[in-house]
């Protein structure tokens, strides 16, 4: 056994053995539940940011210090967020807690307050922009809330004496359901004889990074299946000032079962390679050689059509794999969006358990002895990160998946 695990090991011991409250307490399992703790913080450092952990910890700690009473009904309040804490038993965690004068609880609860009102990991995307928030109960087949259309867009003018005019409706809207995503692993007592603890937190810190990016992956996807495609003929040129522009007059001007709609393009989303060829495109001024045969020559500017866009680089849009058996064969990594986020084109649920964000679920052994096998199981501590979210466009017209390749 490595010689901070039996750090660990001797000082709960020594607690337990000097605390008559803590006389039935098993300290190998104090010691277990002190990693599993610590792991779990990795997979929240690695969601949430370690600079926001670290933060919210403080907070705790300062609130413990000065009001006590207020950080215990914070925790109460906190309770509905602890759901990987109670899986361990709450009484050993708040042992635990208290010995080592850790503030996770306090951290976990407060972060996923904020990230249910709003979701911003600390994987770096703007995909959120673009998304209307959904919370579900259940795994039943959803129907995007698409809004109404009415037979008429504006309210007519009501003679005198006369009664109001009546109009129909249509509720639109198209189906999709949640997935469930997990990725998991258990650390061995044999890992921590070979002091691989730490190396099962990075682990651990990857899972909480590739959960917010599977949660923006989501996003795309859904953009990816159910977003209009378009292809243009200098597509390879990418998201360039003359492209731009014909995806602002295409949302500009859309004809949908009769109905005329305009969208102000102000956003595009594009892979990282085309970073460059975008923003170049929106600081840009366009120049125009005017005269010459009838007078003298004149270089006017009429201005960048594109110039208020705003660029986002997403660097998922350029990793993730476009498989043709999952998306129109002709998409590629190299598409990006253009699109009016103020409409919330995408519609983005999670189920009522997850509307936190991922959850980590963590496994302790019932009997635990590190001294000898480690547990009466093949694994010390298992734990899996596991997420339950849908998405799908729900306003098209709001939203464009322009081809990065050349048309033909």
């Amino acid at each position: 056994m490595s010689y901070a695990v039996a750090q660990v090991q001797t000082y709960f011991r020594e607690q337990v053995r000097n605390n008559p409250q803590l006389r039935n307490a098993n300290p190998d399992r104090l010691t277990l539940a002190s990693f599993a703790l610590n792991l779990q913080k990795r997979f929240f450092e690695g969601y949430f940011g370690e600079k926001r952990v670290s933060q919210a910890m403080k907070e705790g700690a300062e609130l413990r210090r000065k009001d006590p009473a207020a950080y215990t009904q914070a925790l109460q309040d906190y309770a509905g967020y602890h759901g990987e804490l109670r899986v361990m038993g709450m009484n050993t965690v708040r042992t635990v807690e208290t010995l080592v004068s850790s503030d996770l609880a306090y951290a976990i609860g407060s972060l996923r307050d904020a990230e249910r009102v709003d979701n911003r990991p600390t994987f770096a995307t703007d995909l959120y922009d673009l998304v209307k928030r959904r919370t579900r109960n259940d795994l039943k087949p959803i129907k995007t809330q698409s809004g109404i259309q009415l037979a008429d867009r504006l309210l007519r003018v009501r003679a005198e004496n006369t009664v109001h005019l009546q109009t129909s409706w249509v509720a639109r809207g198209e189906d999709y359901t949640m997935m469930n995503v997990e990725l998991g692993d258990e650390l061995t007592w044999e890992a921590i004889l070979n002091d691989q603890l730490d190396e099962f937190g990075d682990y651990l810190f990857e899972l909480g990074q590739s959960a917010a990016r599977t949660r923006a992956w989501g996003i795309m996807d859904a953009i990816r299946r159910s977003a209009n495609f378009v292809r243009l003929p200098d597509g390879d040129m990418g998201p360039n000032m003359d492209n731009i522009e014909w995806a602002s007059n295409f949302l500009g001007n859309q004809t949908v079962d009769g109905a005329t709609y305009s969208r102000a393009l102000t956003d595009i989303y594009v892979p990282t390679f085309w970073g460059p060829t975008a923003n170049k495109a929106v600081r840009g001024d366009t120049v125009v050689i005017v005269g010459g045969a009838n007078g003298d020559v004149q270089r006017m500017n009429p201005g960048n059509p594109a110039a208020n866009t705003r660029v986002h680089v997403e660097e998922i849009m350029a990793e993730l794999p476009v498989s043709p058996a999952d998306y129109d064969a002709r998409q590629s990594n190299r598409d990006w969006i253009a699109a009016a986020p103020d409409k919330q084109p995408v519609e983005f649920s999670v189920h009522t358990l997850f509307a936190a964000g991922p959850r980590i679920l963590t496994r302790l052994p019932d009997v635990v002895e590190l001294d000898s096998m480690g547990s009466f199981a093949d694994h010390v501590i298992e734990a899996k990160i596991t997420d339950l979210f849908g998405a799908q466009v729900r306003d098209k017209t709001a939203i464009l998946l322009v081809g990065g390749n050349k048309a033909g």
